[in-house]
């Protein structure tokens, strides 16, 4: 489901950069957002979480994240064909979240899992050179 829904997103996305003026992505942004708040303290209220200060503050900073992720896709979309963004952005969000987790709490990976982030560089820049 999990990959339904992804791919259904990406669709969507590539749809808003195709048929959407640059100057109205923000504010198609703007309702996706709000779509999901709405959602979220609906399924909030239901389940009685989250409850701690701490768990809303994570979830604010998740959410500017995911914002901040979902402008720069777009803009991305806007510049380079979706065979080249979707890998990069999918290979390079790899990398980042790795080298993160290597530096700030000291995860360590196995060879093949350090293989695997080479081979995700350099197929990004092997579909650069087309």
């Amino acid at each position: 489901m999990i990959f339904l829904t992804s791919g259904a997103t990406r669709v969507a996305q590539k749809a808003v950069t195709e048929f959407a003026p640059d100057a109205q992505q923000p504010v198609l942004t703007l309702i996706w957002f709000a779509t999901a708040a709405v959602f979220s303290l609906g399924m909030m209220q239901l389940t009685g979480w989250p409850t701690r200060t701490g768990e809303w503050i994570a979830g604010v900073c998740l959410g500017c994240a995911n914002l901040g992720c979902l402008v720069f896709l777009l803009r991305a979309l806007s510049l380079l064909p979706a065979v080249v963004a979707f890998p990069a952005f999918s290979s390079l969000s790899i990398v980042l979240v790795s080298a993160t987790a290597f530096l700030l709490w000291h995860e360590r990976h196995a060879w093949r899992a350090c293989v695997g982030i080479v081979m995700g560089i350099l197929s990004v820049v092997l579909i650069g050179l087309r």
